[in-house]
């Protein structure tokens, strides 16, 4: 009954999308505007912005890396490392989404 069910919604999605690309290609849409140059640089502001509003609201002070004080208890010292972790990979995303956005030349 499962397998039936699961075929039936794919089968559903399917024809649903078939049905809405085929009135999406008959009228195209004119961009309204252009983004600026400093467009990339808030998307990643507000990336990193995100993850240290994330970072304090599950950990407090302890998540953020270079405010918080030092924490000699085990749960609060993985808690350190996991959220410095996630603000170090969202920043190095960033940096490298920048870079190469620049090579690219936009």
């Amino acid at each position: 009954m499962r397998k039936l069910l699961i075929i039936a919604l794919v089968v559903a999605i399917g024809a649903l999308s078939m049905a809405g690309s085929a009135s999406a290609q008959s009228e195209p849409v004119a961009p309204t505007r252009t983004n600026g140059p400093l467009y990339p640089i808030l998307l990643g502001v507000g990336a990193i912005g995100g993850v240290a509003v994330y970072n304090m609201a599950s950990y407090g002070v302890a998540g953020v890396p270079l405010l918080s004080t030092p924490v000699t208890t085990g749960a609060m010292l993985t808690a350190r490392a996991i959220a410095q972790n996630r603000v170090y990979t969202v920043v190095s995303a960033v940096v490298g989404a920048w870079v190469l956005n620049w090579l690219y030349g936009n």
